[in-house]
């Protein structure tokens, strides 16, 4: 069974643990690897297997599939067999959860253990929220944190419950196109 499900180039990718399954081209439904690797023939790709971290980012960018472990950030590149490869983006920098990752006005977006990142698919990734380093550093103290994100108008919205048993204590940060941060506890963003 998956934990994060993608759709990129007419197949479906499934990523449980650190394995990355790859359906056939233009079936949901054929999964099974043939002795004879074909370029259309599904495919098992490990990540980093050794170093016991579960994918836990999938998502589909202009560059590849970005996939994210807690401490590494990777691309997979190529449309089947014969041209998939895999590249580190970063070998520390990873992503928390795949709810945070939106892409949007040609950048990647994401929370990640050390703050939120933005990517442009060239070099390493940016760290965008190092002005609000004391409350990133909440989040990542929190044991839980469900999440939701979006884009619009150029601004990020990442949402953060540090408590699951009380949603009051929602965290609503806003990255604006002018490169500050606005943030909100969950009541007085929600009573606006």
């Amino acid at each position: 069974m998956c934990s994060l499900v993608e759709f990129k180039d007419e197949r479906l990718d499934c990523a449980r643990n650190s394995e990355l399954r790859i359906s056939s081209f233009g079936a949901d439904n054929s999964w099974a690897v043939p002795a004879v690797l074909t370029p259309d023939a599904p495919v098992i790709l490990n990540i980093q297997a050794n170093d016991g971290e579960t994918i836990t980012c999938l998502a589909r960018t202009p560059w590849g599939l970005y996939i994210g472990k807690p401490h590494s950030s990777h691309i997979l590149k190529g449309y089947d067999n014969t041209s998939f490869y895999l590249r580190i983006v970063d070998p520390f920098i990873g992503c928390r959860d795949d709810r945070s990752f939106q892409m949007a006005n040609g950048l990647a977006t994401w929370l990640a253990r050390e703050g939120v990142y933005q990517w442009d698919g060239g070099g390493p990734p940016v760290l965008i929220s190092r002005d609000i380093d004391p409350t990133v550093q909440a989040i990542e103290n929190s044991t839980t944190i469900p999440v939701a994100s979006g884009f619009k108008e150029r601004r990020y919205f990442l949402s953060v419950t540090t408590n699951a048993a009380d949603t009051t204590n929602t965290l609503v940060l806003v990255y604006q196109k002018n490169g500050k941060w606005t943030f909100f506890n969950g009541p007085d963003y929600f009573s606006m």
